[in-house]
């Protein structure tokens, strides 16, 4: 029996078809660099046959026009734009100089790449291989195997349809091993993995998976691994990098499950009664590990830290340190502190939506003083949105408005909520809003009295371990006098929502349900006018960060002016 024969007798027409699509695609690609070279600088984007994607294909895919530097709309591809880790702009497969010298392109619907676009560098790209699960992993191939069918075939057979695929690219995904049950890891995963779907209806006997839906696999309900595998070499062959074992351990090891459950997978175990969201490092995280080892752990004491002193554990809270605004345009933020990875940001971080059940993401900047106003498009959908204000803390697997840490205004009926509980407000808030509808939210919070309370609260991980990202005691907040919340529809003021807002910093935050979709606007053109003294919240990254306060606060004071008490503005 020849290699890529099926072992079953009664082949059907779908069945070779499939049998010459393997062929074709574990072939080793024919001069890669002369069909690299089609590739002009008048035309980065070749129609070619295999770069088309046919309309029957619905592929969920991120807008990314005028992000390139062609700034060009790329025609639909089965090739996924990279998005730069530094600008979060996407880029163009065909313009990414780095990735023209491959001997091989990326494999279509894989874009587990940490890339760096030369604006961001001051000099060439950069570029590695994040590491892959075998949920990913076994993602890509059945997504390669439906684009590639000529019969537009659904499901594949686990030997020898996918196994061999996987087997065919394994130097694309690792650069380890194959062990001798690597093969049901790929049975153990399609199992246990609900973006698979099996095709025993169909063909009558086990053994045959497919997609249950056509998107790519970073677009599935968990966010791509956020962990540096492998450096690059020019020819884009696989090179060893050192990263934490324990990572590379869970990530591996533990892959056989989809979703929360493989997410958290690859987070280091942590002590009895501490709380960790955000243990998937970032890119710029997993580096950074890597040149320095993170310090040994001082022993403990047993006296208590002088912060502790004064906290009663039977009234303490736990809050997520905050982390401090980023130099870059205000957008939503796709990092595991700031968005939950059901939520999926498009439009260079305007729009986002959720399929299932209430999920939450936030803004990637956050104020504690001042007045800011945004607007909130409600898309066209089928399901729910509540839109509104949190602080870091708020519970990204919750609704906005669940926890003392956030607020937030449902569309229908219309309700205000906070610590889960629908809140009083006037009358104008019952009618809710809809599909079509501009709601304008603003904040407005006094300026604190101490900063010292807020500063306290600030994550000053200077190498961004992310891994260490987790929960501390602290006392009770304190109530900000005079600080509310206000929302607009279609520029009429609907009156306070919310005011005696606790102590905190607070970022844009949105939820969505069963396809619940919304589009934001952070300005400064808005749809309807400003309200009178308040500023568009795109502004705030034009303002200073915490830790850029917190250093002008630790230099030698100039004048009495601070009267004695540090921290105070």
């Amino acid at each position: 029996m020849s290699r890529l024969q099926s072992p079953r007798s009664g082949m059907g027409n779908d069945d070779r078809a499939v049998q010459r699509t393997l062929a074709d695609l574990i072939r080793p690609s024919a001069a890669p660099k002369e069909r690299r070279s089609e590739v002009s600088a008048s035309d980065p984007h070749p129609k070619s046959e295999a770069s088309k994607e046919p309309s029957s294909m619905q592929i969920d895919r991120p807008s990314t026009s005028g992000s390139c530097y062609c700034g060009r709309i790329k025609e639909p591809s089965y090739h996924p734009d990279f998005q730069c880790a530094s600008c979060l702009s996407y880029f163009h497969q065909e313009c990414i100089d780095v990735i023209k010298a491959w001997a091989e392109p990326p494999l279509p619907g894989d874009d587990y790449y940490l890339f760096r676009c030369k604006n961001c560098t001051n000099g060439p790209e950069t570029i590695k291989r994040l590491l892959l699960s075998w949920m990913e992993v076994v993602h890509i191939t059945l997504f390669n195997l439906t684009i590639a069918s000529p019969t537009h075939a659904k499901y594949f057979q686990i030997n020898p349809h996918i196994c061999q695929f996987v087997e065919a690219h394994w130097h694309r995904f690792w650069t380890r091993t194959r062990g001798n049950t690597w093969k049901s890891s790929v049975s153990g995963c399609l199992s246990a993995g609900s973006r698979f779907a099996s095709g025993i209806d169909t063909h009558r006997e086990q053994g045959w998976w497919g997609l249950h839906s056509m998107n790519f696999p970073s677009a599935g309900e968990t966010k791509k691994s956020k962990n540096v595998g492998y450096d690059i070499a020019e020819n884009g062959s696989l090179l060893e990098v050192e990263i934490p074992k324990a990572i590379r351990r869970h990530r591996l090891d533990n892959s056989d499950s989809d979703n929360e459950s493989q997410a958290s997978s690859t987070r280091p175990q942590k002590k009895k009664g501490s709380s960790s969201r955000a243990n998937s490092i970032g890119p710029d995280e997993a580096e950074a590990a890597k040149r320095k080892p993170a310090p040994r752990r001082p022993p403990k004491s047993k006296k208590n830290k002088p912060s502790d002193l004064d906290i009663d554990p039977a009234t303490a809270i736990k809050l997520y340190p905050d982390i401090d605004n980023p130099k870059f345009p205000v957008r939503l933020h796709e990092m595991p502190t700031h968005s939950a990875p059901q939520m999926k940001i498009t439009d260079n971080g305007t729009a986002v939506m959720n399929e299932k059940g209430y999920r939450m993401a936030k803004a990637s900047h956050g104020v504690w003083e001042g007045y800011w106003y945004l607007e909130v498009l409600i898309n066209s959908h089928p399901g729910h949105t509540r839109i509104g204000w949190s602080q870091i803390s708020g519970d990204l697997q919750a609704p906005c408005g669940f926890d003392q840490f956030s607020y937030s205004f449902r569309d229908n009926p219309g309700t205000l909520f906070h610590k889960s509980k629908a809140c009083p407000g006037p009358e104008g808030y019952a009618s809710g809003y809809g599909p079509g509808d501009v709601i304008g939210m603003s904040i407005k919070l006094p300026k604190p009295r101490t900063m010292d309370d807020l500063l306290s609260r600030l994550w000053e991980n200077r190498s961004l371990e992310l891994r260490a990202y987790s929960t501390f005691p602290s006392k009770p907040m304190d109530v900000a006098e005079g600080a509310e919340i206000r929302y607009y529809k279609n520029g009429a003021d609907l009156g306070v929502a919310f005011k005696g807002l606790y102590v905190g910093k607070y970022h844009p935050a949105f939820s969505c349900y069963m396809q619940g979709s919304v589009t934001v606007n952070f300005g400064p053109d808005f749809k309807y006018p400003l309200p009178e003294g308040a500023q568009p919240f795109s502004k705030v990254a034009n303002e200073k960060t915490m830790l850029e306060l917190q250093r002008e606060m630790a230099q030698p004071a100039g004048d009495a002016s601070s009267e004695g008490q540090p921290g105070t503005q």
